[in-house]
């Protein structure tokens, strides 16, 4: 929503966001490739490069935006994890503000200096999840939200609801799209497999095609 895009764009939203969204950035932005991930090793040669970058950039003159995507892979490696840890106390006074996505809360849970990062990170938005009450554990005793916080997220409507907390207050965002642009939002492995089957199909309209398809999707 306008509201929240309003929000997190100042630099006192030190945000992690545990959602997937992926945008677009400017080309001289240092961007993770999207199938990178999946070779370990070249994915950190071009994380040490990209952290090297990012840290040219925050000079303190300019508004920045770090958003991470995909940041369970950060956290799988302590080197670059501390990195972000750093960020996450420091972003305030370098202007910046801080964005990290991650499919699982189980893999931020399982951050040995999880405290630390929870504590410098205080805007929090958490998807839908009809199982979060199965899982007690992790959302009250590790994030530390209320049973009425847990019935939120456990009612909250795919792909339109998104709760909102901060150490001061919970709010219920609302993001309605057409299907034509949540097509072209849309993350999740069944989207995947479906753009997959159009790329590599080789057809000069693969790109409608998937648009087509992924709009007769619920």
């Amino acid at each position: 929503s306008t509201r929240m895009r309003r929000t997190l764009s100042t630099p006192r939203a030190r945000s992690f966001i545990a959602s997937f969204t992926p945008r677009k950035a400017p080309s001289n932005y240092p961007q993770i490739p999207p199938t990178i991930l999946n070779f370990p090793v070249a994915a950190a040669l071009f994380m040490d490069y990209a952290f090297y970058r990012i840290a040219q950039w925050l000079d303190g003159k300019r508004y920045t935006v770090i958003e991470v995507e995909e940041a369970g892979f950060f956290f799988q490696n302590e080197r670059f994890y501390k990195r972000l840890e750093v960020w996450a106390v420091t972003i305030r006074k370098l202007n910046a503000t801080l964005m990290m996505a991650t499919q699982s809360l189980a893999q931020v849970a399982r951050i040995a200096d999880f405290e630390v990062l929870k504590e410098n990170i205080p805007n929090i938005l958490y998807l839908p999840n009809p199982d979060a009450k199965n899982n007690l554990h992790l959302y009250q005793d590790k994030f530390g939200l209320t049973l009425d916080q847990i019935t939120m997220i456990s009612d909250a409507v795919p792909n339109r609801d998104y709760l909102w907390v901060t150490p001061d207050q919970t709010r219920m965002l609302q993001a309605s799209f057409p299907k034509e642009t949540l097509a072209v939002l849309r993350s999740d492995g069944r989207a995947q497999a479906v753009l997959d089957k159009h790329y590599t199909s080789g057809a000069p309209g693969w790109r409608e095609g998937y648009l087509r398809e992924m709009m007769t999707l619920d």
